[in-house]
């Protein structure tokens, strides 16, 4: 069982412990079965409540992204830093004329 109770607020305040709510929670590591199937089983989950449930798919197996793989593939970014300075000598060379 997976209990928070320090809780940060977006602007990085922590929130009063009066203010804060206590979360129980369950991580359990599944297999997706056919037609997207997720059973989770544990004596931990109290018959007959109510329970939010998040699936965070792990990456695809095979080489995983990392954010250099990014580098150069937006619409008008660069690939490589020679071609940044292809680019600014260019624009610089422009500003002379």
């Amino acid at each position: 069982m997976i209990v928070l109770r320090d809780v940060i607020c977006a602007d990085r305040r922590p929130v009063p412990q009066e203010e804060a709510a206590v979360i129980h929670g369950l991580r359990k590591k599944v297999i997706i079965q056919p037609g997207g199937l997720i059973e989770i089983r544990s004596s931990e989950l109290p018959q007959g409540e109510v329970a939010d449930v998040i699936v965070i798919l792990e990456p695809a197996s095979g080489e995983p992204h990392v954010l250099s793989s990014y580098i150069g593939a937006g619409k008008g970014s660069f690939a490589t830093p020679e071609e940044v300075d292809r680019f600014l000598r260019k624009e610089r060379d422009s500003w002379e004329s």
